[in-house]
C-alpha cells in the first residue's frame, strides 16, 4: 500500500534538482500513506517526476520497492493497491520468479497493453504510468475507485497524486475554492468525481485512464478540448473507461439468472470464497471489521470456514446503546468461534475526534460514520496491518432500506395525486420534530408496531420531503441529498448536473423489466456509481490510510457485481430484506436467529452532540461575521437553520454537519 505522485513540466525546463526536490515536498505531504520509504523517479528531458511513497505490509515488501522499470526498459510504474489476481496475470506471462503484484502489472502492461492489462487486473489501484518511448503518462483507477487518484493543470504544470495535500505542495498550485463543487458537497455530504473542491483540480472516475500524450501539440498546455468527464458524450478529449456499470447491468438483465433462489446463493457463494480468499491472501496481521450486520458476518464465515485457526475479527463498541452494535456482533464471532476483540469507545471519545476529522481528507467530507471510521483504525494500528470491512452489499444486492421503500412512496404518491402529496407534506413540516415524537409515543399504545420506527419525528420530516417531490427521479435526488437547494445558502452559486440530478442521463431498463424493479434498479446503478466510489470507499481509505492502516473490500469485485446485475428483483429484495443472496449464504454458517436481521444504519447522535458537547465548536465555526468574511454562505440563513435546530423544532444534524465540516475543513486549509 502506498502513496503515488509526481508532476509534469510540459516545456521541459526545469532542471534535475528542481523537478525532484518539487517531487519530493509532493511525496512528503501524503507521508502518512506509505512511512516506510520514499523513492523519486526523474527524467530531466521530458520533465516528468514520479514519487512512490511505501507503506511494508510484510517484510518482503522491502524488495519490492517503487517507481518499477519494465524489462524491456519502456515503462515506468507507481501503482497505490493490490493486484488480487497477480499470480494468474503471471502465469499467463509464462513467468515463473518470484514477482510482486506491481511487477507483473508493469509486465502484463509491457506485454499486453494497458487496456488489456486494466480489464484482465482485480483489485483496487490507482497508478501512473510513464511511457518513455511514446512520451506519454497514463493514469488509472481500478472499477469502483477504492484508490483515490487527483489530476490538474497548474499553468504549464501536469500534476498527479492520491491526496490533494501534495498537489497543493506545488509552489504552482492554484487554490481557489470551487463554488460548484461546493454546492455538490453540501448537498450530499461529498464531491462526486471529477469534481474536486478546486477549480481546475479533478478526480478520475473510478474504471477510467488517462492520457497525457507529450508528443503531441495539443498537450503543450492545458488542452481546450478537454473536459475531466469520462462520461461527456460531446468532448473530443478526456479519460477513458475501460469498464461500464451500465452497460453490465443492461447485459446482466438481458442475460438474467435462470436458477432457483437457491442455485443464485450457491453461485454468490462460489464467487464469495474467491474473491474473500483473494483478498485476504497475505501474510500480513489481519482481522475482519465485524459490525454484526450480513456483509462482514458472511466475510467473517467464509474466512473463518476456510482457515486452520482462529481469525481474528474486531467490533466497536459505545457506550450508548442506542447505536452500540458490538454486543450483535459478538454473538456473531461467538458462533464462528474467532478470535474476536471488542474496542469500546466512550461518547467522550467521539466527541475529543471531531475537530480533528478534516485533516484526515483531502476535501470536504461529512459522513458522520468518519466518526467511527477514525476512531477504529486509530484503535487498530499498530495491532493488524490489513483490516478486512464489508461494504458493497447494499449497493450491489439492494441493501438500504430505500430500496424497500421507494415503490411503497411512489404508490403512495400516485394514489394521493400531487396537490395531496404537497398539501400532506406541508402539515407534516409544520409539526415540529419533538411534537411527532410525542405524538408516537402516544400512538403507540394503539399501534403498537410504532415502537419499531426509531427517529420517528425526523423520519416523518423525511418522508415528508419525498411526498413533495415533482416526480420520482426527484424523489431520488431528495433521498440522498442533505439540502435540496444548496444555492439558497451558497452565495453566487450554480449548482453543476450530475448523473444523480441530470434526469436525462439515467438508464432506463423498462424494456426488460416492470416499473418497480426498473426504478429500484436505476436507484442501485446510481448509488453503486457515485454514493459507493466516492462516499463509501473514500471514507474507508482515508480513515484508514491517515493511520497507515490497509483497508480491503472483498465484496468490491466486479465479477460480484455483474453476477448481481443478472439477479432478478425478486431474488435480491423480498418481504422487507434486501441482500437475499448473502443472507442465504450467510445461513449455511449461522442461524437465521442471528442473521436474519433488519436493516439498520449506524447511528451517530450528531443532532444530540451539537446541542450540547460540541455546540462551542459548532457556534464559533458558525459565527456569522467569520461566514461573512469567508464569502461562501449566507450567515443569516444559517443561523436560521442553526437556531430552529437548537430549538428541537427541526433535526438539521445532516444538514449542519456538511457546513460544518466545510467551515473546520476551511479553517486548516484557507
Amino acid at each position: 500500500m502506498s502513496g503515488i505522485s509526481g508532476y509534469i513540466d510540459i516545456t521541459a525546463s526545469s532542471g534535475y534538482e528542481l523537478l525532484r526536490s518539487t517531487a519530493d515536498v509532493m511525496a512528503s505531504r501524503i507521508n502518512h500513506r506509505g512511512p516506510d520509504n520514499k523513492e523519486i523517479y526523474c527524467e530531466e528531458e521530458s520533465g516528468i517526476a514520479l514519487s512512490y511513497n511505501h507503506l511494508f505490509i510484510t517484510q518482503s515488501s522491502k524488495e519490492f520497492i517503487q517507481p518499477l522499470t519494465s524489462d524491456n526498459g519502456r515503462y515506468v510504474l507507481t501503482c497505490n493497491g493490490e493486484i488480487y489476481n497477480h499470480e494468474d496475470m503471471k502465469n499467463e506471462l509464462g513467468r515463473s520468479d518470484a514477482l510482486s503484484d506491481s511487477k507483473v502489472l508493469i509486465e502484463y502492461i509491457a506485454n499486453a497493453g494497458l487496456e488489456k492489462a486494466l480489464s484482465k487486473a482485480n483489485g483496487m489501484f490507482a497508478l501512473a504510468l510513464w511511457d518513455k518511448k511514446e512520451k506519454s503518462l497514463y493514469l488509472a483507477r481500478d472499477r469502483f475507485g477504492q484508490k483515490p487518484l487527483y489530476y490538474g493543470w497548474c499553468g504549464k504544470y501536469f500534476m498527479w497524486a492520491s491526496e490533494l495535500s501534495a498537489l497543493k505542495a506545488n509552489p504552482f498550485f492554484n487554490k481557489e475554492i470551487s463554488k460548484e463543487a461546493l454546492a455538490l458537497f453540501v448537498r450530499h455530504g461529498f464531491i462526486p468525481s471529477h469534481h474536486t473542491i478546486y477549480d481546475g483540480i479533478h478526480k478520475l472516475q473510478g474504471a477510467c485512464f488517462l492520457q497525457i500524450d507529450l508528443s503531441s501539440d495539443k498537450y503543450k498546455g492545458k488542452p481546450s478540448g478537454f473536459c475531466p468527464n469520462a462520461d461527456n458524450p460531446s468532448a473530443s478529449i478526456k479519460p477513458s473507461r475501460y469498464w461500464f456499470p451500465r452497460i453490465k447491468m443492461k447485459e446482466g438483465i438481458e442475460n438474467s439468472f435462470k436458477g432457483t433462489e437457491k442455485d443464485a446463493a450457491d453461485k454468490l457463494e462460489e464467487l464469495l470464497k474467491e474473491t474473500i480468499l483473494e483478498t485476504a491472501n497475505t501474510s500480513a496481521s489481519k482481522g475482519v471489521l465485524l459490525s454484526g450486520g450480513v456483509d462482514s458476518s458472511v466475510i467473517a464465515a467464509i474466512l473463518q470456514a476456510n482457515s486452520d485457526k482462529k481469525i481474528k475479527t474486531y467490533s466497536m463498541g459505545f457506550d450508548s446503546p442506542e447505536y452500540d452494535k458490538a454486543k450483535h456482533a459478538k454473538k456473531i464471532a461467538d458462533h464462528l468461534e474467532t478470535d474476536h476483540t471488542e474496542i469500546n469507545f466512550k461518547t467522550q471519545d467521539a466527541i475529543d475526534i471531531i475537530p480533528s476529522l478534516s485533516s484526515t481528507y483531502s476535501e470536504p467530507f461529512a459522513d458522520v460514520n468518519q466518526i467511527t471510521s477514525a476512531l477504529s483504525m486509530k484503535k487498530l494500528k499498530g495491532d493488524i496491518k490489513v483490516a478486512i470491512a464489508g461494504d458493497c452489499g447494499d449497493e450491489f444486492l439492494g441493501g438500504y432500506n430505500r430500496y424497500i421503500w421507494a415503490n411503497k412512496i411512489r404508490t403512495l404518491r400516485k394514489s394521493l395525486g400531487l396537490p395531496v402529496s404537497s398539501t400532506a407534506a406541508s402539515i407534516i413540516n409544520a409539526i415540529s420534530v419533538s411534537h411527532l415524537n410525542s405524538a408516537k409515543r402516544g400512538l403507540t399504545n394503539l399501534f403498537p408496531s410504532l415502537e419499531n420506527y426509531h427517529r420517528f419525528g425526523e423520519n416523518a420530516h423525511r418522508f415528508a420531503r419525498l411526498l413533495k417531490a415533482s416526480d420520482e427521479k426527484e424523489m431520488y435526488l431528495k433521498m440522498v441529498s442533505h439540502w435540496d437547494r444548496p444555492s439558497y445558502i451558497i452565495k453566487n452559486c450554480d449548482e453543476p448536473k450530475t448523473f444523480m440530478s441530470d434526469k436525462t442521463r439515467w438508464v432506463d431498463y423498462s424494456q426488460h423489466l416492470n416499473d418497480n424493479d426498473n426504478y429500484i434498479t436505476q436507484m442501485m446503478v446510481q448509488d453503486t456509481l457515485f454514493y459507493l466510489c466516492d462516499n463509501v470507499l473514500t471514507s474507508v481509505d482515508r480513515s484508514s490510510m491517515a493511520y497507515s492502516v490497509e483497508m480491503r473490500e472483498p465484496l468490491a469485485d466486479h465479477r460480484i457485481y455483474e453476477f448481481a446485475c443478472s439477479l432478478p428483483m425478486r431474488y435480491k429484495i423480498n418481504n422487507g430484506f434486501g441482500k437475499i443472496p448473502l443472507r442465504n449464504v450467510l445461513y449455511k454458517y449461522v442461524p437465521k436467529t442471528l442473521a436474519n436481521r433488519p436493516k439498520t444504519s449506524h447511528y451517530i447522535p450528531i443532532g444530540s452532540w451539537l446541542r450540547n458537547d460540541l455546540r462551542p465548536w459548532a457556534e464559533e465555526l458558525l459565527n456569522p461575521q467569520k461566514m461573512s468574511e469567508q464569502g461562501f454562505f449566507n450567515p443569516d440563513e444559517m443561523q436560521k437553520v442553526w437556531k430552529k435546530h437548537l430549538s428541537g423544532h427541526r433535526n438539521n444534524q445532516y444538514r449542519l454537519w456538511n457546513i460544518l465540516m466545510f467551515q473546520d475543513w476551511l479553517s486548516k486549509n484557507s
